[in-house]
């Protein structure tokens, strides 16, 4: 799956899971088709918080050691509300009425706009440190309002589409969510109770209720469209040894030729770290996630024969073929491909949608 692709769905989804504590913290890798490995999600460093940033230094007592202390969540979220208030008053505002958009003749109101804009504006903060109060904001938060409203025709769309399809949330799954989500707000992020959340990121019941529901409605729509999947594809094992110099990728071809351990020189010369820790093993992957080059030899080796040199962006590869077939996808990449036959239907939707935008200009 394309990396856009994916990060546009783990926006919408961070967007409706963002008071959960559960949000991403950063675009995760996209199955490589850069480089032969599965790569594990990344997530940015951020600088750890102090108890001056939180403005809660304490002098110990004479005798005592000095305890460091750490600003909770909900201290940060005080802190951090001021700058998104002022930030809040230099969005872009329609020019007239107080929708910001109408999908298929239903208006997406600026109240709305405003409620999920803050819970964004305060996760990213939380997450980048982004500070809003800061000069020069106004490109990113124009980004960050195109988001939002981009993501918010989308929920729209979809709302819409469980309306013609008759799908409804089931009302104890519904309060079931809230309470697990109001219960993790309150112990993970510090918060004396579930109003002081709601105070400090005005979130009012009735926002709060339709992304609880909105969240389930996402999570039952992309169950639908990824029902009859074919989940068995045909698909190589493989084990390879990446190096950056041609002449010690000679070297070790020259090795294997003469009956050396494949797995061993995987482990001590390989400069892919994550499959060198599995004798170069890179498991079973099926088409479209290798760069070109290596999918190419992969896919025409047969079991247990090794492959010549091959040069890549990432440098010279030798490969090996274990097994090939048909054969069941890792569930890592039925996710993925879950999420591609939902994004794909998603745009669907919105190809077949009446859209108008009374504020920004439509991203992409």
């Amino acid at each position: 799956m394309k990396r856009t692709t994916i990060l546009r769905l783990l926006c919408l989804c961070a967007l409706l899971l963002v008071m959960t504590g559960c949000s991403s913290k950063g675009e995760p890798e996209a199955t490589p088709t850069v480089e032969p490995t599965v790569a594990e999600a990344t997530t940015p460093e951020t600088a750890t918080p102090t108890a001056e940033v939180a403005g809660a230094e304490l002098t110990p007592a004479p005798g005592e050691t000095p305890v460091e202390q750490y600003p909770t969540e909900a201290e940060l979220a005080k802190l951090r509300k001021p700058a998104i208030d002022h930030v809040l008053t230099l969005i872009d505002l329609p020019a007239e009425g107080d929708l910001v958009a109408k999908v298929n003749g239903v208006g997406i109101p600026l109240q709305e706009y405003r409620e999920f804009l803050r819970l964004r504006l305060d996760s990213l903060a939380g997450q980048y440190q982004i500070d809003w109060s800061g000069e020069d904001i106004e490109p990113l938060l124009r980004d960050v309002e195109s988001q939002v409203l981009e993501q918010l025709i989308e929920l729209e769309l979809m709302a819409q589409e469980a309306e013609k399809l008759e799908m409804q949330v089931d009302e104890a799954e519904v309060e079931g969510f809230k309470r697990d989500v109001q219960k993790s707000i309150i112990e993970g992020g510090g918060f004396a109770t579930w109003e002081d959340y709601q105070e400090t990121l005005e979130l009012s019941d009735e926002a709060f209720d339709r992304i609880i529901r909105q969240s389930l409605l996402t999570q039952y729509l992309m169950e639908m469209q990824s029902e009859g999947l074919e989940t068995v594809v045909d698909q190589v094992h493989a084990r390879h040894i990446l190096v950056s110099d041609e002449a010690l990728a000679q070297e070790i071809l020259d090795r294997l030729s003469q009956g050396d351990d494949f797995g061993g020189l995987a482990t001590t010369y390989s400069e892919d770290t994550y499959s060198a820790q599995q004798a170069g093993d890179l498991g079973w992957f099926p088409r479209g996630v290798m760069v070109a080059e290596f999918e190419d030899v992969a896919f025409a080796l047969e079991p247990g024969e090794i492959s010549p040199i091959v040069e890549s962006d990432y440098g010279w590869h030798i490969i090996q073929v274990l097994e090939k077939g048909p054969h069941e996808l890792d569930a890592y990449f039925v996710s993925q491909m879950q999420q591609e036959a939902f994004v794909e239907w998603l745009d669907g939707l919105r190809m077949n949608a009446e859209i108008e935008r009374f504020v920004l200009e439509p991203l992409g």
